[in-house]
């Protein structure tokens, strides 16, 4: 019931002010300082301002009246193609790439520039992929298996939890055993890793 009750107003609160409020007479009649009266003045516009470019520009009355030179003329005209060729002839001369393409072509690669552009070689001891079929031969067609393959062929009994099977028990051969000295060699941990005794 404690937990259900809701919870109590902080004894010292006090409430948002509201958005209109009565001003004090000593507030009307104070004479504000200097500081309060150079606070109260607009921000002015920086004396470096100028205002937006119109979207329409203005020409000059001497652009209007300027008369153009032979040079600009010629500049102004337009290329004049005999045929898709010669334009396409044209535009290869006078390019800086046609005419290192040109010279590319009649240079001679280097020996080292050969050697480069030869493709690598497949190893000897490379074996492509098997294929996915292959021909199983007569011999294996007929083979007979040994009495040790049909023993290894067939899967292992195992007994369920519930039939007294005991899945941590190590058999006798295993406790007997002795490790080689391949495993001993893997067991021990990297040289690397290991921290020596000062």
């Amino acid at each position: 019931m404690e937990l259900s009750q809701p919870k109590t107003i902080y004894e010292n609160y006090k409430s948002d002010r509201p958005p209109i409020w009565p001003v004090t007479s000593s507030a009307m009649n104070c004479n504000p300082t200097p500081r309060v009266m150079l606070l109260a003045q607009a921000k002015q516009v920086n004396q470096n301002w100028q205002p937006d470019r119109s979207v329409y520009s203005e020409v000059s009355e001497r652009a209007r009246t300027a008369i153009a030179s032979p040079r600009i003329i010629q500049l102004s005209q337009p290329k004049s193609y005999d045929s898709v060729d010669d334009q396409e002839s044209d535009y290869w001369i006078q390019s800086a790439r046609a005419l290192a393409f040109k010279r590319s072509l009649n240079t001679e690669a280097s020996p080292r520039l050969l050697a480069l552009a030869t493709p690598k070689d497949v190893p000897k001891e490379y074996l492509c992929e098997r294929p996915v079929q292959w021909l199983v031969s007569e011999a294996v067609k007929n083979a007979a298996a040994t009495e040790r393959v049909i023993r290894l062929a067939k899967p292992k009994t195992r007994r369920e939890l519930y039939e007294g099977f005991d899945p941590y028990k190590i058999s006798s051969a295993a406790k007997h055993t002795t490790a080689t000295p391949r495993l001993k060699e893997l067991c021990m941990p990297l040289p690397r890793k290991m921290k020596h005794k000062v």
